[in-house]
């Protein structure tokens, strides 16, 4: 590949990977939004604060990682986006305090996180037989006791509580492989 060559396809990776970037940053807006209002009650200084998070994305685009979620990173620097607010506003009585930030931003990470295993589990449970998935359902959900499963299914109570052990490893080795 000459020279020539070599920079239209960069130039063309380049492109594709800014157009990707742009998608991905307008599916995280309402999160993004969310995220700034629980810092903020100020619809006004929200917009603003987005817009500065959009920006600041926008100009160092080229030092995200792709293999990192890009709602992830946009949050940090809504974090610090909100935290540079705060600090120059001082004491305005909608802002709220710096603790208040770092509540927020932990509540997000928590949710987000919360959210990602919820994900990880139903997939997993979708790689369960049919019976594995209703037992483990049962167990729960419904929170039927190992005697009860045990009666229903016709085994001993100790082979039952065998039965969700080894079902529960396939779910843990999935859980690990899918995180």
């Amino acid at each position: 590949m000459n020279t020539t060559n070599m920079r239209d396809f960069e130039d063309a990776q380049a492109d594709e990977k800014e157009s990707g970037l742009e998608q991905k940053l307008g599916e995280c807006q309402e999160k993004l939004r969310i995220y700034l209002y629980r810092c903020c009650r100020d619809t006004h200084v929200i917009d603003d604060l987005l817009q500065k998070v959009n920006l600041f994305v926008w100009e160092k685009r080229e030092q995200w990682d792709s293999k990192t979620p890009l709602l992830k990173w946009a949050y940090r620097i809504a974090y610090f986006t909100a935290k540079s607010h705060f600090r120059d506003k001082g004491r305005e009585k909608y802002i709220l305090s710096e603790e208040a930030l770092d509540l927020a931003v932990a509540q997000e990470e928590q949710d987000e996180t919360e959210m990602e295993r919820k994900r990880n589990l139903r997939f997993c449970l979708e790689k369960l037989t049919g019976r594995d998935r209703e037992l483990m359902k049962e167990r729960y959900e419904e929170s039927k006791s190992v005697s009860e499963l045990a009666d229903k299914e016709g085994k001993s109570a100790d082979a039952m509580a065998q039965k969700l052990r080894r079902i529960r490893i396939k779910l843990s080795n999935c859980l690990s492989f899918s995180s």
